[in-house]
C-alpha cells in the first residue's frame, strides 16, 4: 500500500549529490549526476543485506505473486460476472478484483528490472525509465483504489447487516456504481499529480564507479513543493493509508458481532435468505481481516517516524526504511493475489461458480481431443 515513499529508494533517499567542486575532478559518465551513498552505521540492517532482501523480493516472489494474482482475478472476475453484477455485492467484489488486476500487473512491471539485473546494480532498469518516460507512474495509485474498494465492501456488509431493509433502497445497483467510479478516481488519479514532479535520471558513484537509474525531483517540485507533500503525506499518507484500515476495521467489528446474532437466529430459521447472507457476511468478514493484517506493514510505515524519526529515507536507519517499504509494497500485492483462496474456500456459490467453468472448459477441451482423434490421417486420405 506504498506509494512514492517507495520512490525512497530511487536515490533521493540515500544518495546526495557531489559537490559542483567535487565534481570537477570526476570523471562522470555525460547525462549522469555524481552522488554518493550513505550508510550509517547505528542502522541494524546494512546495505548489503537490504540489496539482498530487495533482490529476493523482485526476482521470487513478485513474479509468483503475479502469476498466482493474475489467474485468480481473472478467475474472479468471470465468477462474479456470471453470478451477474446487478447484485450490490457482486458488483463491488468485481470491482475490486479488476483494480487488484491492474495492481498485481503493474507492480511486477515496475520491479521486472529487478528480475535481470546484477545485485549492485540497483533494482530499475530500462523497464523503469521507459515507464517513467511515459508518465504512468500515477499508475501506483492503484494500490489506494484497492484500499478503498475494500473498504467499500466492508462498509456495503456492515450497513447490509445493521439495516438490511434500509440498505437496498440505500444502496441501489446505480447508486452503486456511482459510488465506485467516483471513490474509485478520486483515490486512483490525484496520484498521477504525486509523481509528476519526478523522473528518472542516471545516478553515477564516484567511489564504486557505477551508474544506477534513480528518481530525481525537477523543477516543477519546489515551485508546486507544498501542494505535492500535502497530497503525498496528509491525504495519502494519513486519510488513505490510515483512515482506510480503521475504517475497515471499525466495519468489521461490528459487522462480526451482527454475523455471531444471525448464526444463532440462523439456528432458529430455515429461510435459504438467511443463510445465504450469513454465509456472504462471513465470507467478507475474512476478507476484511485479511486485508488487515496485510496493512500492518503499511502503518508501520506510516507511524513508526512519531517514535523514531530517524527512520525514514533520509535518516540513519534508511535501510530499516527501505526493509519496511518493501514490506508495505509486498503486503500490497499479497493482498490483491490471495483473495480468490477466500472466495473458494469461504463462498460455498464461487466454488460451485468455480466448478462449473472448470468443467465446461474441460468439455470443451475433451471435444476437441475427440474432434482431433475423429479426423482421418494422411495415409487415409
Amino acid at each position: 500500500m506504498e506509494s512514492v515513499d517507495s520512490l525512497s529508494k530511487f536515490y533521493l533517499s540515500t544518495a546526495s549529490l557531489v559537490s559542483a567542486n567535487d565534481s570537477l575532478n570526476l570523471e562522470v559518465p555525460a547525462g549522469c549526476i555524481p552522488t554518493t551513498f550513505k550508510e550509517y552505521p547505528d542502522d541494524p540492517i546494512s546495505h548489503h543485506t537490504e540489496q539482498l532482501i530487495t533482490k529476493v523480493r523482485g526476482t521470487i516472489l513478485m513474479p509468483l505473486l503475479f502469476l498466482i494474482g493474475v489467474s485468480g482475478t481473472c478467475l474472479s472476475l468471470l465468477v462474479f460476472y456470471r453470478q451477474g453484477l446487478g447484485n450490490r455485492i457482486n458488483l463491488c467484489l468485481f470491482s475490486l478484483e479488476l483494480v487488484n488486476l491492474i495492481n498485481v500487473t503493474y507492480l511486477f512491471v515496475i520491479n521486472v528490472d529487478s528480475v535481470y539485473l546484477p545485485i549492485d546494480d540497483g533494482l530499475y532498469g530500462v523497464v523503469f525509465r521507459v515507464l517513467m518516460e511515459r508518465r504512468t507512474l500515477g499508475m501506483l495509485g492503484f494500490m489506494y483504489g484497492c484500499m478503498y474498494l475494500q473498504g467499500l465492501v466492508s462498509c456495503e456488509r456492515c450497513i447490509s447487516v445493521m439495516w438490511p431493509l434500509r440498505a437496498r433502497s440505500l444502496f441501489s445497483t446505480t447508486t452503486m456504481v456511482v459510488v465506485i467510479v467516483v471513490g474509485g478516481a478520486v483515490t486512483i488519479f490525484p496520484f498521477f499529480a504525486v509523481v509528476a514532479w519526478h523522473e528518472a535520471a542516471c545516478l553515477f558513484d564516484p567511489r564504486l564507479h557505477k551508474k544506477k537509474i534513480g528518481m530525481i525531483v525537477n523543477s516543477l517540485y519546489f515551485l508546486n513543493e507544498h501542494i505535492v507533500n500535502g497530497l503525498q503525506g496528509i491525504y495519502y499518507g494519513i486519510i488513505l493509508s490510515l483512515g482506510i484500515p480503521i475504517i475497515v476495521l471499525i466495519a468489521t467489528i461490528i459487522t462480526g458481532l451482527k454475523l455471531k446474532q444471525s448464526i444463532i437466529f440462523r439456528k432458529q430459521a430455515s429461510s435459504s435468505d438467511t443463510k445465504r447472507e450469513v454465509a456472504i457476511t462471513k465470507m467478507l468478514v475474512i476478507l476484511s481481516i485479511q486485508f488487515l493484517v496485510l496493512s500492518i506493514p503499511n502503518i508501520i510505515v506510516r507511524i513508526i517516524p512519531l517514535f523514531e524519526p530517524e527512520v525514514r529515507h533520509d535518516g540513519r536507519y534508511n535501510n530499516t526504511f527501505s526493509i519496511l517499504i518493501n514490506g508495505a509494497e509486498t503486503g500490497s500485492i499479497v493482498n490483491s493475489s490471495v483473495n480468490v483462496f477466500v472466495y473458494y474456500f469461504a463462498g460455498t456459490k464461487y466454488r460451485e461458480q468455480v466448478h462449473q467453468v472448470l468443467s465446461y472448459l474441460q468439455t470443451r477441451q475433451d471435444q476437441k481431443i475427440t474432434t482431433e482423434k475423429a479426423k482421418p490421417g494422411i495415409l487415409h486420405r
